[in-house]
């Protein structure tokens, strides 16, 4: 979370990547244009990272889920936005 637009130079140099170590930078294939989601006390600036992977990363609390199981949830409009422009 960050008060000013990021670019992506600053997104893939995140010190985040390496203190959490789900990926590498490396493996971030694209970032999104900024996508602005506004609610009725505030607007959310976003942007969404691509990233492939080798294997399946083990994140505590979540679990995969098929393409089939995938398309059958719910998510926040931001991403439905940017799922229906891909």
């Amino acid at each position: 979370e960050k008060d000013e637009p990021v670019d992506e130079k600053d997104i893939k140099k995140s010190i985040f990547w390496s203190k959490h170590q789900l990926f590498s930078p490396t493996q971030i294939i694209q970032i999104s244009d900024e996508l602005i989601h506004q609610l009725t006390h505030q607007k959310i600036h976003s942007r969404i990272l691509n990233v492939r992977v080798d294997k399946k990363i083990e994140v505590e609390g979540y679990e995969w889920v098929s393409l089939a199981e995938f398309r059958k949830l719910a998510f926040p409009r931001l991403l439905t936005k940017y799922l229906d422009m891909s």
